[in-house]
């Protein structure tokens, strides 16, 4: 029992409630009940416990190194939005866009499985959209986009997304980044955790983690099992993922940790409403093995790291091909590994010098083999992509009472393939009493893909063998960047922010195919497209139990077709905690009428789909005391409570009303 007194958070929360009720009943005012009248002398209080809520849809939004902004998705969110993969937790994210076929599983193939940032990742489903693992970036070696069913959410104890380009940090392929955080077992001693649920469309998830703490030596095993019939005929998936975290504290300023992350799952199409029926089910498998190891060190002269990683793994596309009444599957192997050494060195008050060198490398090989029309089947000898980048940055605060800081940046690549390329980013923060000020600028780069070796040598193999290896000559895509905002706190409890960006994209790699272009086909940097937005959010937690969030993007594309970029999106959340046993989430997401027709192909048609407003709530009873020894957890999340026909595909239906109840114990 914890002795407060009446001015806690929680007893105004109850007070101020009831205040509301009796006055929207009474149209009175009830005397006493507003929190800031109560007085400091009231006696003792004696209450079970005081807790805090956790943030409602997004932990927190922050100023990173070049004055740009972060959001970030805590563990608390990604459990509460009952998010299955990486889509599911971010797309609450004003800006952000995803797609997806099934409620389990993300289909790698086309459009099914993917996470768009302000109108950046349609060219390859989220492939300028660099997806990492603390700080790695994962993706098809081949195929360049990331595959979200080898990125389990369970390894990630948040997860930063910055929704503007980050060429000097990120280097290629980072018009956005979204970066998960690698869970690690914290605090001393040993701890266990079972999680299972169960909810429509025979829906079945479960999850099981163990950690512990041995003298410098610390461990996390987790292992995790999702699966689902799915809401229509042939939109079932699943997928399993094991993860492992083990690090050693060599003293008080060294650690060497290794972390392991395996995955596999599949999910399967289930076709477009009203398409003529083929005689086979298409599905997406995958399978990843990915490896980290990573020594770090901490000093007040600066902190720095050297990560090694290797990750290689295959994807199995199996497809009807209508043309030739065949079945056939592709099938992509993939190696990416490589290196990452950077230091922040703390050389002089109020400055920092980053230096870093990253030297990453990204291929594979790939087949496609028709069942019985094997004329039209090709295989694609392995090709390895090598980029070698030095990178470096500088930032230093002026004053005190008005602080201003600028900072700098700029990446050189080099490439095995294509021509060496530059990334550059700037910031400016002015912070005075409760208001900050910012604006960035940037230049990012994203290189052309293995697969347009794949087209080019195997896929096209009709084409003229002096044009074979034209691949080699493309240009990578680039992006020029400016962004400016202002974050004010109006009280302790209340804080605004509102930014304007601009985007202009040139160069960007399409496929010029007949009709629209003469042949024979082939990759061209014809694209180019400007994006131009404004984006707001308000956060409120007036009380301990109880945070308000929305946030809201406009965009406005050239042309007005760019795919996944809305005209408007919102976002909305409450957590309130009414008892102290009970947690209830509310959330809720607008996105409006867009384009979503893959640009992969220049000249394509575009389709749109129409609005829709989901709102989901979830609802957790804890049914033992705070501080006992076995903690226990029951919990419901209705999903799109208003039954919304939507979808994120043409003629795509996702899942109406769904139910999932679950039980939590920890020990």
């Amino acid at each position: 029992m914890l002795e407060v007194r009446r001015t806690d958070h929680g007893r105004r929360c109850a007070r101020w409630l009831a205040a509301a009720v009796l006055s929207a009943w009474g149209g009175g005012a009830v005397a006493g009940t507003d929190p800031a009248e109560e007085s400091e002398d009231l006696p003792p209080l004696r209450l079970g416990e005081v807790t805090v809520v956790s943030r409602a849809v997004v932990e927190a939004d922050r100023l990173g190194k070049f004055a740009d902004r972060i959001t970030q998705v805590s563990r608390d969110q990604i459990e509460s939005l009952n998010a299955q993969d990486v889509s599911g937790a971010v797309r609450r994210i004003p800006g952000v866009t995803v797609s997806r076929f099934n409620a389990v599983g993300a289909y790698g193939g086309g459009a099914g499985g993917a996470v768009y940032i302000r109108g950046h990742g349609a060219s390859r489903p989220g492939g300028e959209i660099s997806t990492r693992l603390d700080g790695i970036a994962r993706f098809n070696g081949v195929w360049t986009h990331p595959l979200l069913d080898t990125l389990s959410v369970d390894t990630a104890e948040a997860i930063e997304v910055y929704k503007s380009p980050q060429p000097v940090l990120g280097g290629n392929m980072a018009f956005g980044v979204i970066d998960m955080m690698p869970r690690r077992h914290e605090g001393e001693g040993f701890a266990t955790r079972l999680v299972g649920t169960a909810g429509s469309y025979e829906t079945l998830t479960g999850r099981f983690e163990h950690g512990g703490r041995l003298g410098p030596l610390d461990y996390l095993f987790i292992g995790s099992h999702r699966e689902s019939d799915g809401h229509r005929d042939n939109a079932d998936g699943r997928t399993d993922a094991l993860y492992g975290n083990l690090g050693l504290r060599l003293d008080e300023n060294w650690e060497l940790r290794y972390l392991a992350s395996y995955s596999e799952g599949y999910a399967s199409d289930p076709r477009a409403e009203g398409a003529p029926p083929i005689p086979m089910v298409e599905r997406y498998n995958t399978r990843s093995l990915f490896h980290l190891a990573k020594l770090s060190h901490e000093h007040d002269w600066g902190t720095g790291h050297l990560k090694v990683y290797y990750e290689d793994g295959w994807a199995l596309w199996e497809q009807w091909d209508a043309a030739n009444a065949d079945a056939h599957d592709h099938r992509p192997e993939t190696v990416t590994y490589g290196a990452h050494l950077r230091e922040d060195l703390h050389l002089w008050t109020n400055g920092t010098l980053t230096l870093g060198l990253d030297q990453d490398y990204a291929g594979g090989e790939a087949s496609d083999t028709y069942h019985t029309q094997t004329a039209s089947s090709y295989t694609f000898d392995r090709v390895t992509f090598r980029n070698t980048a030095p990178y470096l940055l500088v930032s230093h605060t002026f004053g005190d009472q008005v602080k201003v800081t600028p900072s700098a940046g700029v990446r050189y690549n080099f490439s095995r393939h294509f021509d060496d390329e530059w990334g550059a980013q700037a910031g400016l923060r002015v912070a005075f009493g409760d208001t900050e000020l910012y604006a960035n600028a940037a230049r990012a780069f994203n290189y052309p893909g293995v697969y347009t070796a794949v087209f080019s040598r195997s896929f096209w193999a009709f084409k003229p063998v002096a044009t074979l290896d034209d691949w080699e000559g493309l240009d990578a895509e680039t992006v020029e960047h400016i962004e400016a905002g202002v974050v004010h706190r109006f009280l302790p409890w209340l804080s605004a922010e509102l930014s304007a960006y601009r985007d202009e994209v040139e160069d960007a790699v399409r496929i010029a195919a007949p009709p629209a272009y003469p042949p024979p086909p082939r990759f061209a940097p014809i694209g180019s497209y400007t994006v131009e937005g404004v984006e707001a959010s308000l956060r409120a937690s007036p009380w301990s139990c109880l945070d308000v969030y929305v946030g809201v993007n406009a965009m406005h594309t050239d042309p007005g077709d760019v795919p996944d970029a809305p005209d408007w999106s919102a976002s909305a959340g409450i957590t309130w905690r009414p008892y102290h046993r009970l947690t209830l989430n509310l959330d809720a997401e607008f996105v409006g009428e867009r384009c979503v027709v893959n640009t992969r192909v220049a000249g394509t048609a575009q389709e749109e789909v129409g609005r829709h407003l989901l709102l989901d709530a979830r609802g957790a009873f804890r049914l033992t005391p705070a501080g006992s020894r076995v903690q226990a957890e029951v919990f419901a999340v209705v999903e799109n409570l208003t039954d919304e026909e939507y979808e994120y595909q043409p003629d795509y239906p996702m899942p109406g009303a769904t139910f999932t109840a679950g039980l939590d114990v920890r020990f």
